[in-house]
């Protein structure tokens, strides 16, 4: 068990740049209990911030957190009339490691944003609307899946129970997934009919028989976008949005380029349409 004369030792060693990481770590595993009772309030808890930093953090890297526990001991060894001299190489050597990892962060983003954008430009032309809605909310872009594959639009042509609209399939010979946030989780693996067979067939929904496109969050969690089989006009369907709660349809696109248009307007435009 340390006491005061011993701590005030281990802080100088570490002060003065004789103790590496493990070393301190190990150290203040075993002593902790002694130390904090010394300190007062505001030391204690500035000491607590510094030595106990989340070691998976940028600021909570070994060498940043010694830095930074020097200076919390050099400031409680002044406070006690006991002179050390701050070796500044671990700050060094933190500074060298915070800076590679902010370029290694900041190369990491580059990459993503030019393989977004490689990404958005399948839709230019064809869907040159909505792609520029891509682009403005790359931020919240989690994700664009690779062009579907024939044996996915056969798939879904068989769950439907005839053709795909042909906007629709163009949209899929795109991506066969994407989501922006939470206003659109699309994926051609999920999509499929709305069944409640069941129910009796006076008692069920609206939404029985549509065919699911994908998860939106714009009125409340757990909500969907439809589309409508039964009613084709020149191939394309009417899309229904499906509020989870309280089984509501509300009519928001009369083909699936509409519902393109829709999306690209912004969540707070969707969201004001769907409370009229």
């Amino acid at each position: 068990m340390a006491d005061k004369a011993e701590i005030a030792l281990t802080f100088v060693n570490l002060v003065e740049g004789r103790l590496d990481p493990k070393q301190w770590a190990d150290w203040l595993a075993a002593n902790e209990a002694q130390v904090m009772p010394l300190l007062n309030p505001g030391q204690a808890m500035r000491f607590r911030l510094a030595a106990n930093a989340t070691p998976a953090s940028v600021n909570g890297a070994p060498l940043r957190r010694l830095a930074a526990v020097q200076v919390q001991a050099i400031a409680v060894l002044k406070a006690w009339g006991i002179e050390a001299t701050l070796d500044p190489t671990y700050g060094q050597l933190a500074q060298r490691e915070f800076a590679a990892t902010m370029k290694a962060r900041l190369e990491k983003e580059k990459e993503a944003k030019a393989q977004r954008s490689t990404q958005i430009s399948r839709f230019d032309a064809r869907f040159p609307v909505f792609a520029a809605f891509l682009r403005r909310h790359s931020d919240q872009l989690d994700g664009i899946g690779e062009p579907s594959t024939e044996n996915q639009l056969n798939d879904l042509c068989a769950k439907i129970g005839g053709p795909i609209p042909p906007a629709l399939q163009q949209f899929l010979l795109c991506t066969s997934a994407l989501r922006v946030g939470s206003f659109i989780d699309l994926d051609i693996e999920l999509m499929g009919r709305i069944q409640f067979d069941h129910l009796p067939e006076n008692n069920r929904p609206a939404s029985h028989g549509m065919v699911i496109l994908c998860g939106s969050w714009i009125a409340s969690d757990g909500d969907q976008i439809a589309l409508d089989p039964h009613e084709r006009v020149n191939g394309e369907c009417p899309i229904y949005y499906c509020a989870h709660g309280s089984g509501e349809m509300t009519r928001v696109a009369g083909t699936f380029d509409e519902l393109l248009s829709w999306w690209a307007k912004g969540e707070k435009v969707c969201s004001a349409t769907l409370r009229r």
